[in-house]
């Protein structure tokens, strides 16, 4: 994958960088987002300190702005010196985000690959969208999976979405599918942006991965409420238990709160992942993941 400068960014070195930050425990070293409401909307500041560096995402979230012809989120990261505060580096906050989603998401897939036992044979990745798309490149590009069915809900987009995924990347089997073949699935990415579950809990099978990266919302998820109950639940970090709809509406259907650990914790032996599944990895994103990929970036 390219950079806005035109550098090629490595998927295998940003994975390998946020895994560092977490034996770091930059995951515990986290700043909370901060939310100024403004006329127009709202922005958003997210700050983190680690390392050589400490950097922070701005963001503008405009809702009038799509009819104005205008993307409704904009931003940018500035990546500075630890030592001085001085600016060494910024990119585009959307760029960005859309990279540390995937490598995040990689991660935890990797991670729980380990207790799985057994490698990845079929992806089904549902939504049309960049997370979509840059998540067949990252499984084609670290080997991940074999096969990738993709299911979306306009049938004449997604066939055109999968020509494309297929031939920027010829050494998968990129296809259309339906919901239908989340069973039988090793592997499930939910990159969308829907309020109520995609699936059946029934579909997915014992053996299988369910990665959710759509949903960011106390109200909205990607997930039903019976795979949440039987899951062994990994979060990308601990703010998920208060902002993922996935979680929050699940706990409240079952009237008791749900058990999860955390990705760093995985990644420092701190708890041991269940032998048997279905696993269930949801993201959220935090800020030092933002610093983590920014610093694997940037040509320092």
């Amino acid at each position: 994958m390219s950079a806005p400068d035109g550098n090629q960014v490595s998927m295998t070195a940003l994975v390998d960088a946020l895994r560092g930050a977490l034996i770091e425990r930059r995951d515990e070293q986290g700043i909370r987002r901060m939310a100024v409401p403004v006329e127009a909307g709202e922005l958003l500041l997210m700050p983190a300190a680690g390392g050589r560096f400490v950097g922070t995402k701005i963001v503008s979230v405009a809702h009038g702005n799509p009819a104005l012809g205008l993307p409704r989120i904009q931003g940018v990261y500035v990546l500075m010196d630890a030592a001085t505060l001085t600016p060494v580096w910024q990119t585009d906050a959307s760029w960005l985000t859309l990279l540390r989603t995937t490598a995040v998401s990689m991660l935890g897939v990797r991670e729980l690959l380990v207790a799985r036992g057994a490698p990845v044979e079929r992806a089904v990745i549902i939504g049309s969208g960049p997370q979509a798309a840059q998540h067949v490149q990252a499984i084609g590009e670290l080997g991940l999976a074999g096969e990738v069915l993709l299911v979306g809900r306009n049938a004449t987009a997604m066939e055109a979405f999968a020509d494309r995924c297929q031939a920027l990347h010829p050494t998968i089997v990129v296809r259309v599918a339906s919901v239908a073949d989340v069973a039988g699935a090793d592997l499930v990415v939910c990159c969308t942006s829907a309020r109520t579950p995609l699936f059946d809990a029934d579909l997915v099978d014992d053996s299988a991965i369910v990665v959710a990266i759509g949903s960011h919302r106390q109200d909205e998820r990607e997930l039903p409420t019976g795979l949440m109950s039987r899951a062994f639940l990994c979060l990308d970090g601990a703010s998920g238990l208060e902002t993922a709809g996935d979680l929050v509406l699940a706990a409240s259907e079952l009237g008791r709160p749900l058990t999860s650990c955390t990705l760093g914790e995985v990644v420092r032996g701190a708890t041991a992942v269940r032998a048997h599944g279905p696993w269930v990895f949801k993201s959220v994103g935090e800020s030092w993941q933002d610093l983590a990929v920014a610093a694997a970036l940037a040509p320092l």
